[in-house]
């Protein structure tokens, strides 16, 4: 359940920024409605951060994987914005954002498999013990 709510994340997060350089009619306002997104996501990782202290004892691993999908989503949003500024086709700002996006993916399952490992080397001890 996690790991999908993680990669939808992911996925939405692709959606908002697809969604936002087709109805920007300019660089400039996909650059306004992407720092926008990026100021959301901030506050949200602030939320987060908080949260994260006053549940330290009940979610942490929830909250954690929220607030490294929310961080990791930031990058994803100031590389192309970055693309924007240095003047990227909109190709190329496609093309880093897909890129970034898989990356991102990729983290998050290579998280998630690494948990599963360690669980199973748990679960391994302990039979043998």
């Amino acid at each position: 359940l996690l790991l999908s709510g993680s990669l939808s994340g992911v996925l939405m997060i692709q959606s908002i920024v697809e969604l936002l350089a087709l109805r920007a009619s300019s660089p400039t306002e996909l650059l306004l409605l992407l720092l926008l997104l990026l100021l959301l996501l901030h506050l949200l990782e602030h939320l987060v951060s908080s949260l994260l202290l006053l549940v330290l004892l009940h979610l942490p691993d929830l909250l954690g994987e929220l607030l490294l999908l929310v961080r990791l989503s930031r990058l994803l949003l100031r590389s192309v914005i970055m693309s924007v500024l240095l003047g990227a086709s909109a190709l190329e700002q496609r093309m880093c954002a897909v890129l970034l996006i898989r990356l991102l993916l990729l983290l998050v399952l290579l998280r998630w498999l690494l948990l599963l490992l360690i669980l199973l080397l748990v679960r391994l001890l302990m039979l043998a013990l």
